[in-house]
């Protein structure tokens, strides 16, 4: 009897040890699975951030290009 009181002990000890496990491994997939949603916001903000700066960058560069030819118009009718 004792061996198998033994054997039942141990088993008992082993099968908390795998439930400990299994609920670290929860939370371990768990706090995964949060960063991954939080990494996939913060890729779309980034994406609608390129998007904005992209157009604002195509604006100014035709803003620029008005007034430099502004600046060529005024300069040739200057000079004559």
């Amino acid at each position: 009897m004792v061996p198998t009181n033994n054997m039942i002990a141990h088993l008992k000890d082993e099968q908390f040890e795998m439930r400990n496990e299994i609920k670290r491994r929860d939370e371990t997939i768990s706090k995964l699975k949060d960063d991954i949603q939080l990494l996939e916001k913060e890729k779309r903000w980034n994406m609608l951030w390129r998007n904005r700066l992209d157009d604002n960058i195509d604006k100014t560069q035709i803003i620029l290009a008005i007034l430099f030819l502004i600046n060529i118009l005024l300069t040739y009718f200057m000079s004559r």
